[in-house]
């Protein structure tokens, strides 16, 4: 019975620190689409 509260607490922590990397890569999206598009939009504008 320990066995197993222990397997789910672990389970449980490595959902949140997943959640928490995904979260991050919600929030840094934006700013990585924008640099992409910007790197886009100077490699045509050089041609």
């Amino acid at each position: 019975m320990i066995e197993e509260e222990l397997f789910t607490a672990v389970i449980e922590d490595s959902r949140s620190e997943f959640c928490s990397f995904f979260d991050l890569l919600v929030f840094l999206d934006p700013f990585i689409l924008a640099s992409l598009i910007n790197a886009v939009f100077l490699s045509i504008y050089t041609l």
